[in-house]
């Protein structure tokens, strides 16, 4: 789901070809629902695995890194998850979460600033 964000840029791309408002709305509203929408449920998803390796309880870290091989990935049953490299697949996805957040929050100020800019001011009959 996330990926398919990528569509979203064929809207912006030609919102800043042609400086057109109604473009930047729609690339705006497909950034939402596309790409900021799916980066917020995977950080919801993934924080009890961040949270349990960042604070530090050595049973359940434990539990996370059963295996601790280099070049491998192993999928454990039960209460264990995907590692790779000793890490958990939570903590390696966060990483990469928080890169795509600030891309995103950025991507969306600048075009909302775009659209706020070429909108048609309204003018009031006098």
């Amino acid at each position: 789901m996330w990926l398919s964000g990528v569509f979203s840029l064929f809207f912006g791309f030609s919102a800043a070809k042609k400086s057109n408002a109604s473009a930047i709305s729609k690339f705006l509203g497909l950034l939402v629902v596309l790409c900021v929408l799916p980066t917020i449920y995977a950080l919801i998803k993934f924080f009890p695995d961040v949270y349990t390796f960042i604070s530090g309880d050595k049973k359940a870290i434990r539990t996370l890194q059963m295996w601790k091989v280099s070049t491998k990935m192993f999928l454990f049953e039960g209460n264990s998850t995907l590692c790779i490299q000793g890490y958990p697949v939570g903590v390696i996805w966060y990483a990469f979460l928080m890169i795509a957040t600030q891309i995103h929050f950025a991507e969306t100020k600048f075009a909302w600033t775009l659209l706020k800019a070429w909108k048609k001011p309204s003018r009031k009959s006098q």
